[in-house]
């Protein structure tokens, strides 16, 4: 490297994204797509992507509605009234009503887990990241 230039940043180091949900094989799904582009952070409960949230950082929330002890829903609600719109959220669930009403409460949008190939979350992510 040239002294005084900085190195190129890559987008793995620009975007930080916290995934959450209670199935580990999710998770390892989901982390293992996206973690070539981004920086990725895996927990199985809200309250440990809560505390992740509080330590500053996160681009992106991506969470399952369905999780035990603080729902996703929850967690929703708890990031937009203390961080507002500052963290995109992503919302996942098997469909229906749970992700119109994570939509209400501040989801930025919503991947349906079962219906939806992770190229079609790769597009939703950047296109989150980009607005």
């Amino acid at each position: 490297m040239v002294p005084g230039l900085c190195p190129l940043i890559s987008p793995k180091s620009m975007f930080t994204i916290l995934v959450v949900d209670d199935k580990e094989t999710i998770l390892d799904i989901i982390t293992g797509f996206l973690e070539d582009k981004y920086s990725v952070i895996a927990v199985t409960t809200a309250m440990d992507a809560l505390d992740v949230i509080n330590r500053g950082g996160v681009d992106l929330l991506i969470t399952d509605l369905g999780l035990d002890i603080m729902s996703g829903w929850d967690l929703i609600e708890r990031v937009r009234e203390k961080h507002g719109d500052r963290i995109k959220i992503l919302a996942m669930s098997a469909g229906g009503p749970a992700l119109e009403y994570a939509m209400k409460l501040g989801a930025d949008d919503y991947f349906l887990k079962a219906h939806s190939s992770m190229d079609m979350l790769l597009e939703k992510v950047s296109r989150l990241l980009t607005v």
